[in-house]
């Protein structure tokens, strides 16, 4: 519990000095789509009105119960009604519902951890997926990089090949390697579009 609350204390330290972080940005988005914060707030009002009308229960419980019927007998010309109303309002001098109102603070208070663990489970699985998405476009970056710095290499290999100072074996087996590169970029490519794809479903 302690760590849980340590770590939300300073998620919310680092919110309030990096309230322009693109990620906060993002993740501020996030709660917004998915209603997070309203549900907070409707959960906690819920369990609010519960606390407030078991207190109130303990000095006003008024019970009514209504009869009614109508008799018709064959000896009398009409019929005749019979209507009972009962009223009865029963007052917890003695709080025995102590326990029932102390169930519910418990509760409420789950409720409020529950929501809290919510937010930290959205907000790490973002940084998680934010940060293999960035991590992907970075081996992206650095792989075309390659590709451009090895494909120059080749250009002059081939000369070399062509004015016999170089095998053609070795020369080709260097275009294996740069279509393999090539082919590792095209997937990570892919796999950044999916990330990609996935955030901007929140």
């Amino acid at each position: 519990m302690k760590s849980v609350l340590l770590l939300l204390l300073s998620t919310l330290v680092f919110a309030t000095t990096q309230q322009n972080d693109p990620l906060l940005v993002f993740y501020r988005h996030v709660l917004h789509n998915l209603h997070i914060n309203q549900k907070a707030r409707l959960q906690t009002r819920s369990d609010s009105l519960k606390i407030a009308s078991n207190k109130i229960d303990r000095f006003v419980n008024i019970d009514a119960n209504v009869f009614y019927a109508q008799t018709k007998a064959d000896q009398l010309q009409n019929s005749f009604h019979t209507s009972q109303i009962t009223l009865s309002d029963t007052i917890d001098i003695f709080n025995k519902n102590a326990a029932e109102l102390q169930l519910l603070h418990l509760s409420a208070k789950q409720n409020h951890i529950k929501q809290m663990l919510q937010k930290e489970q959205i907000f790490t699985l973002l940084v998680q997926m934010v940060g293999e998405y960035n991590k992907t476009v970075w081996k992206i970056k650095k792989d075309q990089q390659t590709l451009e710095q090895q494909t120059r290499f080749s250009n002059k290999l081939a000369l070399a090949v062509k004015a016999g100072a170089q095998p053609r074996m070795e020369y080709e087996r260097f275009l294996n390697l740069l279509a393999l590169l090539r082919s590792r970029i095209i997937e990570e490519q892919n796999r950044a579009t999916t990330m990609k794809n996935s955030l901007a479903l929140y």
